[in-house]
């Protein structure tokens, strides 16, 4: 098996220390010691294969110790994360929905948190078929925010300018122009509820975007819900750059509104499937 990996401690009591350390942490993590061994002073000089420059003379030598990850659990680290970038589109939605702010900004992720815990058991270890290994089911939850992060977009602090509103629309419709849609842009006057019609074949989203400094709240969840009744859409979609209140995040839930980042409308479509 691959990914193995060699480390050299001087045998000294502090490289003693770091050594059972490192090892500690790494059987925690699902590795294990494949070899180790002491080179003395007799074996200075001699290449280490992986581990870079030779050994410098020492009167205690060096210990070098090749580690190597427990086969179950490595297959069981590869099986968690491709579920979770298979999932992603979901899980990013998720993760919008449940991470409520209150009145005063401050972010509240227990449900979040909890729900990381229910994607760990109910599918990964259910489409396993197998407990999973306690690092495993401990490093989900890190492993997700991981993989939803990564492709995160980096969003520059908006500028107070009258405009920005009507700029962050036509934003959003370039970007899903670029994703395949064919989109409208409702305008100001008389847009009941939709800044832009976004449809691809059969489906048909009528999406409002906010560009907002606080937390959206219920109007625009309403606005939405509205707007797919008059334009005849088959769903209905709060963008925005910013948080949703928790009444928002209900009313969302209750009445099927897809509440998106702005860097989840690459998801658009794998979300109105299901």
């Amino acid at each position: 098996m691959d990914n193995e990996t060699t480390r050299i401690y001087p045998n000294t009591p502090q490289g003693q220390r770091d050594k059972k350390r490192e090892i500690s942490e790494r059987e925690a993590g699902g590795w294990s010691v494949l070899s180790e061994k002491l080179l003395t002073h007799a074996d200075a000089g001699t290449k280490l294969c992986c581990c870079g420059p030779s050994l410098t003379p020492s009167n205690n030598g060096r210990i070098v110790v090749t580690f190597r990850p427990d086969e179950a659990i490595y297959k069981q680290s590869l099986f968690a994360k491709k579920l979770i970038q298979e999932f992603k589109a979901t899980l990013r939605t998720k993760r919008l929905q449940l991470e409520t702010a209150d009145e005063y900004g401050v972010v509240d992720r227990t449900g979040w948190e909890e729900h990381k815990k229910y994607f760990a058991f109910h599918l990964i270890e259910r489409r396993l078929g197998l407990t999973l290994h306690t690092y495993v089911r401990e490093a989900v939850p890190d492993w997700i925010d991981d993989a939803l992060d990564a492709d995160a977009p980096q969003v520059e602090p908006a500028e107070p300018n009258r405009n920005d509103g009507r700029a962050y629309e036509s934003q959003c419709a370039d970007l899903l122009r670029q994703l395949g849609w064919t989109v409208t842009e409702t305008g100001k006057s008389g847009d009941q509820g939709a800044d832009i019609i976004a449809q691809k074949f059969a489906v048909r989203v009528a999406v409002q975007c906010k560009h907002y400094e606080g937390s959206v709240g219920n109007a625009a969840i309403q606005e939405a819900l509205s707007a797919r009744h008059f334009y005849e859409a088959t769903h209905a979609a709060v963008v925005s750059r910013s948080s949703f209140t928790a009444s928002a995040k209900a009313l969302a839930a209750r009445t099927g509104v897809f509440l998106l980042h702005e860097g989840a409308l690459e998801d658009l479509n794998d979300i109105t499937q299901h």
